[in-house]
């Protein structure tokens, strides 16, 4: 037989309670004035503790691990709970922090922020390029002792927030566009590697790399005093004339184009993938060579993780009224790139006229689209039996009343058509 909270194994009698227990109910209860036998027993009494002050031992003073401000103990607490990491750039591994600093040759940096400035140097000797060309000094410097190429990281003292998934809309841009033209400066300055991800780094705990470590920590205004950093209208204008700083911002500007153009093309986000996928796939085995031919193609991994990016967030943003209006048919009439010899006044004048043509070409497209709608309508209306009023039309159509009567003379043109 089975209670809320007990079970009942044998059904036979409860055993007597003890003696010593029904002695203490038995007691008569203590009145409020009568003294307790323990405060008697203890009157005049002294004391006597089991250590007197000077027998207790001496203890070291705990040190606080929180109160260690070493730069190691500051890369390691900007970590979250769980680090990828591996033996290789490819990072597959995931576990505590501990055992990937541990175990691990090369670290994955948290995504959803950034708080270091990261930069590989592919090259002999270039523990000390920053010297050379006149920049801060870095707060670690991770070297392979085999061939000189080192990794460079500056700490910057208030991290920059990165949109990562579900933030998007939450994360100021223009911190970032900062980050990023600090970045791209400092890239130039030290001859770095373009192509470089800025978020798989080797472990400077790792005994496979040679690491010295600097007490230092930078705002970003402070780092930006050491470079020219270029302007935004330059870079949209390399953009637009295919000037890029490496193999992975032409593919990534490449992806972010044709999702562009295509997007609304796609019924579901898998087929958008593998579209994308495989136009870049093909773009990476033919303009990128043809555009790095010292370099070579990038991986198929990285083309791949490229593709899963891009396709994912131009399907979720692609009805999001503060993205979708950039999502248009570029590249749809043809029109030549404006010549960058042309002085502010011309460029004015031609963007201008390519407006004007762009205007009209919306329009068309416009009036050809509802022209299409009003066909579908009248199909239906008339497999119904129903009258093909402007009235009926609007209301079946979706397009306002003025849209109709406005289009009345191809409706009525259609519908004779039909007759005949």
């Amino acid at each position: 037989m089975t209670f809320k909270f007990y079970t009942i194994k044998k059904n036979l009698p409860i055993s007597p309670a003890p003696e010593w227990v029904l002695d203490l109910c038995r007691k008569e209860p203590i009145q409020d004035n009568t003294a307790l036998p323990l405060e008697e027993d203890l009157a005049g009494t002294e004391i006597k503790y089991c250590y007197s002050v000077q027998d207790f031992p001496e203890f070291e003073e705990y040190e606080d691990e929180s109160s260690d401000s070493s730069p190691q103990r500051r890369f390691k607490m900007h970590f979250d709970n769980s680090i990828l990491w591996g033996y290789d750039k490819q990072c597959d591994k995931l576990s505590h922090p501990a055992m990937a600093f541990r175990e691990g040759v090369y670290l994955a940096l948290p995504r959803s922020r950034r708080s270091y400035l990261c930069f590989d140097l592919d090259y002999e000797d270039s523990a000390n390029a920053w010297s050379t060309v006149g920049l801060p000094e870095p707060t670690i410097v991770i070297v392979n002792s085999q061939n000189g190429h080192s990794h460079i990281l500056y700490e910057l003292k208030d991290s920059v927030y990165w949109t990562c998934g579900r933030n998007d809309n939450k994360i100021r841009r223009k911190p970032i566009e900062y980050f990023n033209a600090i970045r791209y400066a400092y890239t130039e300055k030290l001859k770095a590697d373009k192509d470089f991800t800025h978020v798989i780094i080797k472990n400077p705990f790792s005994g496979a790399w040679d690491t010295s470590w600097h007490d230092n920590s930078y705002m970003l205004k402070d780092l930006a005093s050491f470079v020219e950093l270029p302007s935004k209208k330059q870079y949209f204008e390399n953009m637009r004339n295919g000037i890029f700083s490496g193999r992975n911002p032409e593919l990534f500007y490449i992806a972010r184009m044709w999702s562009n153009a295509n997007v609304r093309k796609q019924i579901d986000e898998p087929s958008l993938f593998n579209s994308l996928l495989l136009y870049l796939n093909n773009y990476n085995s033919t303009k990128i060579v043809e555009h790095w031919p010292d370099r070579g193609p990038l991986d198929n991994d990285e083309v791949d993780r490229l593709a899963k990016y891009v396709s994912k967030w131009f399907w979720k943003n692609k009805d999001n009224p503060r993205y979708n209006r950039n999502m248009k048919k570029y590249g749809v009439m043809g029109l030549s790139p404006i010549d960058p010899a042309l002085n502010d006044e011309e460029r004015s004048k031609a963007a201008k006229d390519n407006k004007m043509l762009g205007t009209g070409y919306t329009h068309i497209a416009k009036r050809n689209n509802t022209d299409d709608v009003l066909r579908t309508t009248i199909d239906n209306l008339m497999a119904s039996g129903k009258s093909l009023s402007d009235r009926n039309i609007s209301k079946s159509s979706g397009k306002s009343i003025n849209t109709v009567r406005s289009r009345r003379d191809f409706i009525n043109v259609y519908i004779d058509s039909k007759k005949s």
